[in-house]
């Protein structure tokens, strides 16, 4: 590079009478490097992972519905509720839910977005013939015309995706037995239809951890 620099001063009639007798225009051309272009932005940073990545190593397990059987279609089912729970990541609290197998001498243990009144110790009916009642799930042709509702479904036997954070709700619109849709109002986006079929959990409320 010095020599690179020596020949182009040499060459060059500004610096050329300038070269021996300053010498601090030699050094400090040496030692400047040309100007960076361009930055790491903050995206590029995250998609490298590091410090940002998720802790999902402590996370309880998947929130949902049971998987819809025989005994919801045609019955209900009875559960208690055993833990309420906090889950890491998430502002909402989980409920646990414990239910004695339909089939086998067993207990299935599931998780629910708890709805605001829940508390340990409670029955829940899960079912076509459940009452309406704050924790119980149900299908939504079964409730009334502007009902609060939570964690509604989407498609049949998706185990609820809808109105599931903290203090979210939905209200029940309409029903339209023509076309089996229901037409319900979220409070985070415009209305929807969605299918009669599709199930709810606690009516007359709202997903609990809304005032933490």
């Amino acid at each position: 590079m010095k020599d690179y620099f020596t020949y182009w001063s040499l060459n060059n009639p500004i610096y050329s009478s300038h070269i021996h007798s300053s010498p601090l225009i030699f050094s400090y051309s040496l030692h400047t490097q040309p100007p960076q272009m361009g930055r790491v932005i903050r995206a590029q940073r995250k998609g490298a992972g590091s410090v940002f990545k998720s802790h999902t190593h402590h996370r309880k397990g998947p929130a949902r519905f049971r998987s819809l059987d025989f005994g919801e279609r045609n019955g209900y089912l009875k559960g208690v509720v055993t833990e309420i729970i906090h889950d890491p990541g998430r502002g909402a609290p989980l409920a646990r839910v414990t239910f004695r197998h339909p089939f086998r001498y067993k207990k299935q243990k599931e998780l629910f977005v708890a709805a605001e009144g829940m508390y340990t110790g409670q029955f829940l009916h899960c079912g076509k013939k459940a009452n309406l009642m704050v924790g119980n799930v149900l299908p939504l042709r079964s409730v009334p015309e502007g009902a609060v509702v939570c964690n509604v479904e989407h498609h049949v036997g998706d185990r609820g995706v809808f109105a599931r954070a903290s203090g979210d709700y939905a209200i029940v619109i309409s029903h339209n037995p023509d076309n089996d849709t229901t037409r319900y109002d979220p409070t985070s986006y415009s209305s929807c239809f969605i299918k009669l079929f599709c199930w709810f959990v606690s009516f007359c409320d709202f997903i609990a951890g809304f005032d933490v």
